[in-house]
């Protein structure tokens, strides 16, 4: 009995440890991306797959203030973790029909933050929708973009850097007023 009463807390416990951010991924990903703070033109690729240290298969996208409850909607796998909060984006990584791990990514204001201000977009602007990438197309382009004195970090999927779109905002720059 008492084996059975412990391995059930150990499963309790290893099922909420699953719930928590991988803060390890978020600062590798944030040290990946911190070059871009300064850079005037172009962009780096990011590849999730050279991040994470874990097994995954795809990456889910989700928006600031997405529900529990929309997460396990949309991906079709009960997720009983916090929601989005708000002004992030959440990169959710699953492994064969289980999420085996997470981050939030800020994308707000940089003031008062040290990691950067990522919005991370979608090939159809025009469309709210989330993001799912298989961990081959986990890339993704981010560069600076200013624009009327606000500075934004775009991330993009690299399969999405064909439309015009993107390339104008990448070939546009930072003049040196801007920043």
């Amino acid at each position: 009995m008492k084996n059975i009463v412990l391995s059930l807390l150990f499963l309790a416990l290893v099922g909420c440890s699953s719930h928590q951010q991988n803060d390890t991924l978020l600062s590798a990903f944030n040290k990946k991306v911190e070059p871009v703070r300064t850079m005037r033109t172009g962009y780096i690729v990011l590849s999730l797959d050279s991040l994470a240290n874990f097994a995954w298969d795809s990456v889910w996208v989700f928006g600031g203030e997405e529900s529990a409850k929309s997460i396990s909607i949309n991906t079709r796998i009960k997720w009983s973790g916090p929601g989005v909060p708000n002004l992030h984006k959440r990169l959710l990584f699953t492994r064969e029909n289980q999420i085996v791990s997470y981050i939030d990514c800020y994308q707000g204001s940089t003031e008062g933050y040290t990691s950067l201000p990522i919005s991370i977009r979608s090939c159809s602007r025009l469309r709210n929708e989330h993001i799912v990438l298989s961990r081959k197309e986990a890339r993704f382009a981010i560069f600076r973009l200013c624009d009327r004195g606000f500075i934004s970090f775009p991330m993009v999927p690299i399969k999405c850097l064909k439309i015009d779109e993107y390339n104008n905002e990448i070939g546009q720059g930072c003049p040196p007023s801007e920043e």
